[in-house]
Formats: structure tokens, C-alpha cells, sequence
């Protein structure tokens, strides 16, 4: 296992600083996890005020306590740089603030660079450091399937009364990206419990396909489930997964044709409703895949893709009617940020999902903590094909998984376990060479 953050060495006032910085963090980490499931609201449109939506400031708030305490303990800043992202991270970041330099608008960029500096260094090293206190990482998770339940049923509230305006709600690639995330790492770690609660997530399962509204969720929560059963080693689990793909599979077979499904018929339809024109998305994917031919290294700069995109459409459809929003992450980030952003966000995915991977596969004893971001990570990418896991709000999600795979992947195997694995494999070739 980890070292733990804090002992009881050290004055008895140093000892009360530590132990207040690291409650601060588990608060901080909480009201960040929990409030994913408003997404920006109530400053949803007010790109100013966005980056205080109450998500993302509790990160900004912990930024500044943990600078201010950093300032005055070595054990803090010690703290803190062991939690710090990877290099592959900083890589990436580094490519997004060159894409500065080609932005038409320096200011929007500057500003797209600081919300992504704050989400993937100052989110991530928060999550890092809550994690480092025993069963705080398991309460993430739990809150991450509460805050996706959260949602969901605000949702599902929200259209029954008929209410508009609520943008996260009103946007369903960012609702469906969010809560397909969630709901897979809650979900995968749930079906790991040793409890009758755990059978909970076939219904959860089916609800959450259904209700994620998009294709992309859909896909997401297909690539969880398949990711899940592949990286988890505990059968029980594995067969409650196996059960909830094929309990999605018979409701969407079954009702597929009828009105209950027709946001998820409409959304996966590759011709619009008079069966003439393609679907946006199509449209705006050949739009960045043209814009990348012409800008493959320079981009677009961060965050200014619509300055340049109206330029790249290869076709419109009939008065051009087309609503500007990206639909596909991958193409995203490589027409802002070139071909070497892409690269390196790349670069980020492997590096978090092979110490997932590599911790999900041992005996530790976080290996089912793993198995859950390995599969929640696997989900993200899939959705992130028909929306954007960098999208303000949406990449709240995304980088709590970043952050628990990483943390998961710095656990240490279970000595005791890994020791009976090898006796009962030293074993099993003893008799089949008998």
C-alpha cells in the first residue's frame, strides 16, 4: 500500500496543521465529486463565471489553502509534489500553451489554457491527496455513482416537468458523456463488493444505457462493461457485469422500435429525418479532419476552434442550419493543439490505464478500485468519440478517473496474496508434470 499522508510525528501544533490540511482536502474532494452531478449550473453560459460553477470551486478553493499552508510546511510540499500528474500530463499541457501562440484570440486561449491547467493539475493532485487517507479512495467512487444518480434523476425530473433552459440537461453529449463516466465507475466497483447490494447494478446498469440518452453514452457504457470484465480477476464480479451487458442488450433489442427508445434511435441514425442529409456530426468531423490536413502541427490554438471551422466544411446541409459543437474529442483536441497535442493525450490515456490495468491484474488489495477506473477510463474514450471529454464541466469526471487510476496504480500488491498465487501455481505445474 501507500505510505499514508500523515503520521503523529513532529510538534503537536504541526501534527493539528497537517491533520486540518488533510481534512480540508477529503471536504474539498467530496463537494467536488458530488456537485459533477450539476455540472456548471447555475452559471451554465456565463463563460466568465464558469470556472467558479461550484464543481470546480472547490478545486480552485483548495489550490489556495494548499499554496498558503505549502508556504509554511515542508511535509506539505512534500505532500503535494508526490500527488502531483505524471509528465505525460505536463507534456500535455505544454503543447496546449504553444497552441497559444497561433490562437486569433490570445485572451480565449489563455483562458481555455488556465480552466485545463486547473482541471488536470490542481483536480488531479487534489484527488490525489484525499485518496491517501485508507477508504477514502472507496468513498470517491461511491460518491461518483451518487452524483451520476443525482443527475439522472434530476434529469428525468426536469423533463417531466417540462422545465428548458437547465444547459447541462438541454446539452445531452455533455450529460451522456458525464454520466456514462460516473455511472461505469460506480457501477464496476459496486459489482466488486462482497454484498447482496452488489446485484444492484444490472437495473442501475439498463437505467443508466438508457438514460444516458446519446449514442456516445451508450457506446460508453458497453466499453465500461467490456473493460470491467476484462480487467477484474474476481469472477462473481465479472459474471455481474457479464449479466448487466446482457440485460441491457435484451431491453435495447426489445424496445428498440418503440417511442421509450427514440432519442437513442434518432441519435445513433446516420441520415437526418428527411433522409437526405447527413447527420452533423459527420459533417463537422470532416470539417476538423480537413481543418487538421491544413493545420497539422499549429491547430487551431486552445479553445478557438470555432473561429476556424465555418472554413473547413466540405458540405452543408440545406440552409445551413448547422449548430456549432464538437462531436468527436479526439478530432477535437488535434484540430486545437495539433497533431502532437493528440499525441499527447494519448500519451495520458496509456499512462493511466496501464497502471489501472497492471493494479487490477495483482492481488492488491485496491485492485477492484483499479478495475473500476480501468473501466470508467475505457467508457470516456468511448464516448469521447461523439462528444469531448475537455469540455468545460464534462472534464470534471474525466480527470477524477485520471487521478483514481493513478493513485490505484501506485498501490503495492498484496504480499501474503501474491505469495498463496504462486504456492497454488507452483502447484498446479507439479501435477500436470506428474
Amino acid at each position: 500500500m501507500t505510505r499514508p499522508l500523515f503520521n503523529n510525528a513532529g510538534p503537536p501544533s504541526e501534527v493539528k496543521a497537517r491533520t486540518s490540511f488533510h481534512a480540508a482536502s477529503c471536504l474539498a474532494a467530496a463537494w467536488s465529486v458530488l456537485t459533477i452531478a450539476l455540472h456548471l449550473w447555475p452559471v451554465e453560459g456565463r463563460h466568465t463565471l464558469e470556472t467558479l460553477a461550484p464543481a470546480n470551486l472547490g478545486i480552485v478553493l483548495w489550490v489556495l489553502i494548499a499554496g498558503a499552508v505549502a508556504l509554511f510546511s515542508n511535509r506539505t510540499r512534500r505532500l503535494i509534489a508526490d500527488n502531483l500528474p505524471d509528465v505525460s500530463v505536463w507534456c500535455l499541457l505544454a503543447i496546449a500553451a504553444a497552441s497559444v501562440a497561433f490562437s486569433p484570440h490570445v485572451w480565449q486561449s489563455a483562458t481555455s489554457l488556465a480552466k485545463l491547467a486547473l482541471m488536470y493539475v490542481g483536480a488531479m493532485t487534489l484527488f490525489g491527496v484525499a485518496c491517501g487517507r485508507d477508504g477514502w479512495a472507496n468513498r470517491l467512487y461511491t460518491m461518483a455513482l451518487a452524483a451520476a444518480c443525482i443527475a439522472m434523476i434530476a434529469s428525468v425530473a426536469s423533463r417531466l416537468l417540462g422545465r428548458e433552459g437547465w444547459g447541462f440537461f438541454d446539452n445531452p453529449y455533455k450529460y451522456g458523456t458525464v454520466t456514462t463516466i460516473l455511472f461505469i465507475l460506480g457501477i464496476v466497483h459496486l459489482a466488486s463488493k462482497q454484498s447482496h447490494w452488489a446485484w444492484l447494478v444490472a437495473p442501475m446498469t439498463a437505467l443508466a444505457g438508457i438514460l444516458t440518452i446519446t449514442l456516445g453514452g451508450l457506446c460508453g457504457i458497453v466499453a465500461g462493461l467490456l473493460a470491467g470484465i476484462l480487467a477484474l480477476t474476481h469472477r462473481p464480479a465479472r459474471l455481474r457485469l457479464a449479466i448487466c451487458l446482457l440485460t441491457l442488450a435484451v431491453i435495447l433489442a426489445v424496445f428498440w422500435q418503440t417511442p421509450f427508445l427514440s432519442h437513442l434511435r434518432d441519435d445513433a441514425r446516420i441520415g437526418d429525418s428527411n433522409g437526405r442529409d447527413l447527420r452533423q456530426r459527420y459533417i463537422e468531423w470532416q470539417a476538423q479532419l480537413n481543418l487538421l490536413e491544413q493545420r497539422p502541427v499549429a491547430g487551431t490554438g486552445l479553445g478557438c476552434i470555432n473561429e476556424y471551422r465555418s472554413m473547413f466544411y466540405g458540405r452543408l446541409p440545406k440552409l445551413n442550419t448547422l449548430q456549432p459543437f464538437d462531436r468527436n474529442g479526439w478530432l477535437l483536441i488535434a484540430a486545437e493543439t495539433g497533431s502532437f497535442g493528440l499525441v499527447a493525450f494519448v500519451w495520458v490515456l496509456v499512462s493511466a490505464g496501464r497502471k489501472a490495468w497492471r493494479t487490477a491484474r495483482s492481488a492488491g488489495r485496491q485492485a477492484h478500485l483499479a478495475a473500476a477506473a480501468f473501466a470508467a477510463l475505457a467508457a470516456g474514450c468511448a464516448a469521447n468519440t461523439f462528444s469531448s471529454v475537455n469540455y468545460n464541466g464534462v472534464i470534471n469526471s474525466f480527470v477524477l478517473v485520471l487521478a483514481l487510476a493513478h493513485h490505484a496504480g501506485r498501490a503495492k500488491p498484496d504480499t501474503e496474496a501474491v505469495a498463496s498465487l504462486r504456492t497454488a501455481s507452483l502447484a498446479g505445474s507439479r501435477g500436470w508434470n506428474e
